[in-house]
C-alpha cells in the first residue's frame, strides 16, 4: 500500500457510487409501480 489515504478514498467513492446506484434503482422501481 503506497498510499493508504488514496485507497481509502477510492473505496469510499466506490461505495458511494454503489449506494447511489441502488437508490436510483429503487427509485425507478417505485416510479414504475
Amino acid at each position: 500500500m503506497v498510499r493508504p489515504a488514496q485507497t481509502a478514498r477510492s473505496e469510499r467513492t466506490r461505495e458511494a457510487l454503489r449506494r447511489a446506484a441502488v437508490v436510483r434503482f429503487i427509485a425507478q422501481g417505485v416510479e414504475e409501480t
